[in-house]
């Protein structure tokens, strides 16, 4: 049976009874307050071992449904037994519910003083999503409307992390039993006076995790109700709760370590007393391939004190790795073996068990399939098929000369040909590039793919400029810009800089496999670690969204695949300025961080790694053109061979006579 407040009473949670609402909450934590008997009491426990919605500490939960809007069919909910951890419990199945349905309970937390709402407090909850809900959003609480018409606060993404406001950690496995536990402590500190605002997220006991939220007495401040599994939109999925427990302050860390994982008995009212120090690594294994930088395990400790780390391969102290984390910079197969972590803090030690392995590759390599280098003062390919005019306002908007013609920098002190476009309308499509490369990654269109451009961007080019567009129609929006501080990213997320009036080397490498985007301005990342949707991987990349849309997702054939013919320089709603392009090219392949950190900067001889040979007759000279190695010449086909000694491209022979041949060599 479900007690309203106060006994007797119909209480009509709604705008017009927030005065009422606040004034019981007061009765509620005056009449309470004394029978608090520790730090962090449970105010809200519900365990189902009695297939029903009783509480094990509070009042009963509630239907949504029936309890709270009056309808006559309760939300579908079932009860059935799981094994958790080895052993045998009762647990609710609760379904995709609908904004009706859902489940309302009464955490039972105070006011914090000083505020009208609960600030500080804990969520815990022993759940499991089985592999038909995985990928897919799904709330776990609605915190701010009792009526369930807006967004829940905390959300399993698509991703399988656990968050709200696009930030999310760690993974909840399907079909895996995990304890989830939210603190949330949105009030000023005592000592500083500065509001906290924070939200901390953990997995099994191990911190992934945390974000800023709202102010006091805002959204994620506790009311006197809250709505479970529900959403107003239909952002729910089928999945299954053992226990679930709110507690009237913030836990700790180490009492958090202390919980540990989903139990068949339900989460602890009673909280372990933890003194021991405990190291824990994020992952068993990882694997990685020649020249790349990752961070490859990272550590969570607790206990007391300040920690000292050390980390062994196969039982062998590193002396450069003594940090919480295990960074290796251009990685090598010698990297391979299996990793502890030592720990201590002046009174232990722990060593991190079992040990993790780490199994680095060759690299794959990359292949040039197409570059644009506009010697010629047109769009003719260096390497692949020429670039074309996406219309005949383009074709206008687009001219050709050198760094002296049109009076800006040389690259890197010599003077070159460059390409410089003026868009003349907000739909502007730029140039239709052909790839070459066709399916790769485990799909039938570019999933693994390197695109390089050596760029100057004028000052007066000030605002976002896309760099490339995959939707051949160019009817949405670019997949990779520079945005008005010169950073380079997509969906919000950009770093580095871009210097107005000077050349780059700009390279945008893609490993769909992965959702996997490396951004680097000048042969150096403009990361230092992972950022993007989550779950991350170990690299310096932006990991791009986790959606099943194919408008959108992150994935394999997906928004950022190329297909037979991609748009580079284009976007559909003005988001481009004039800039200079010297050379352009693209690359089958993700290009490793060694690998680009050697191609560098920009130079007037192009991007290398594309060989090309070209000869023109000027008067009664022949100038040769080439990119991608050393000139050679021989007096017959088939040799001797010697390299064109301080042979730069342009390379003029004034007055030729008899036979000579050229190539280039890498």
């Amino acid at each position: 049976m479900l007690v309203f407040p106060p006994q007797g009473q119909t209480y009509n949670y709604n705008n017009h009874t927030e005065m009422k609402k606040n004034l019981i909450r007061i009765i509620m934590a005056f009449a309470v307050g004394t029978s608090l008997s520790s730090y962090a009491d449970v105010t809200g426990q519900w365990d189902f071992n009695g297939s029903n919605f009783t509480a094990t500490v509070g009042q009963d939960m509630g239907d949504f449904a029936t309890d709270y809007l009056g309808y006559p069919t309760p939300t579908p909910t079932t009860f059935t037994t799981a094994t958790i951890d080895g052993q045998t419990a009762v647990v609710m199945a609760f379904p995709a519910c609908t904004m009706n349905e859902g489940y309302l309970v009464y955490p039972g937390v105070p006011s914090t003083e000083g505020y009208v709402l609960a600030n500080r407090y804990t969520l815990i909850m022993d759940i499991m999503y089985p592999a038909a809900s995985s990928g897919s959003y799904r709330a776990l609480i609605q915190i701010n409307d009792p009526e369930n018409l807006s967004d829940a606060e905390l959300f399993v993404n698509s991703g399988n992390g656990i968050g709200i406001s696009t930030i999310y950690d760690g993974l909840i496995k399907p079909d895996v039993w995990h304890r989830v536990v939210f603190v949330f402590d949105l009030r000023p500190d005592a000592e500083t006076g500065l509001v906290n605002q924070f939200l901390r997220k953990y997995i099994d006991g191990i911190l992934v995790g945390e974000q800023d939220l709202g102010a006091p007495d805002g959204r994620w401040a506790l009311r006197y109700t809250a709505l479970l599994f529900t959403d107003e939109d239909g952002e729910t999925a089928p999945g299954f709760v053992n226990s679930i427990q709110f507690r009237d302050d913030v836990l700790t860390d180490t009492q958090v370590f202390a919980l540990g994982k989903a139990s068949a008995a339900g989460i602890p009212q009673d909280i372990p007393v933890f003194t021991d120090l405990a190291v824990t690594l994020n992952a068993t294994s990882a694997s990685d391939v020649v020249g790349m930088n990752g961070t490859y395990f990272t550590s969570y400790v607790v206990g007391n004190g300040t920690y000292a780390y050390q980390w062994y391969r196969d039982g062998t102290a590193l002396p450069d790795q003594t940090h919480a984390d295990l960074r290796i910079t251009n990685v090598q197969i010698s990297d391979s073996g299996s990793y502890t972590l030592v720990v201590n803090n002046g009174l232990q030690w722990v060593t991190s068990a079992p040990p993790s392995v780490l199994t680095v590759n060759p690299a794959p390599g990359s292949i040039v399939t197409g570059q644009w280098d506009f010697n010629q003062g047109n769009l003719d390919a260096t390497t692949g098929q020429p670039l074309q005019y996406f219309n005949a306002t383009v074709e206008q908007d687009t001219h050709f000369g050198t760094t002296t013609s049109f009076g800006i920098s040389d690259i890197a002190g010599e003077p070159a040909s460059v390409m410089y476009f003026t868009p003349s309308l907000s739909s502007w499509g730029g140039y239709v590039m052909t790839p070459n490369i066709g399916g790769n990654g485990g799909g039938t269109k570019a999933n693994q793919y390197t695109l390089i451009f050596d760029l100057l961007s004028p000052s007066t080019s000030a605002g976002y400029r896309a760099l490339f567009q995959t939707n051949p129609e160019n009817t949405d929006d670019a997949e990779a810009f520079f945005n008005g501080a010169n950073g380079l990213g997509i969906s919000q997320i950009y770093q580095g800089l871009l210097t107005p009036d000077a050349w780059h080397r700009v390279v945008l490498a893609f490993d769909l496999t992965q959702r996997e985007f490396g951004k680097y301005i000048d042969g150096v990342s403009v990361l230092t670690g992972p950022i993007g949707t989550s779950p991350l991987g170990v690299h310096d990349a932006q990991y791009l969204s986790t959606s099943t849309n194919v408008l959108d997702g992150g994935s394999v054939d997906m928004r950022w695949s190329l297909g037979p013919t991609v748009l580079l320089l284009a976007d559909e709603d003005g988001d481009l300025k004039p800039m200079y392009i010297s050379s352009i090219q693209i690359r089958s392949g993700r290009m490793t961080d060694a690998e680009i950190a050697a191609l560098g900067g920009a130079t007037a001889s192009k991007i290398p790694g594309g060989l090309s040979l070209n000869a023109t007759k000027s008067g009664n000279s022949i100038i040769i053109d080439w990119t991608g190695g050393a000139l050679e010449s021989a007096p017959t086909l088939t040799g001797p061979w010697s390299e064109v000694a301080g042979a730069a491209s342009q390379y003029v022979i004034a007055h030729p006579t008899g036979n000579q041949f050229f190539r280039v060599r890498q």
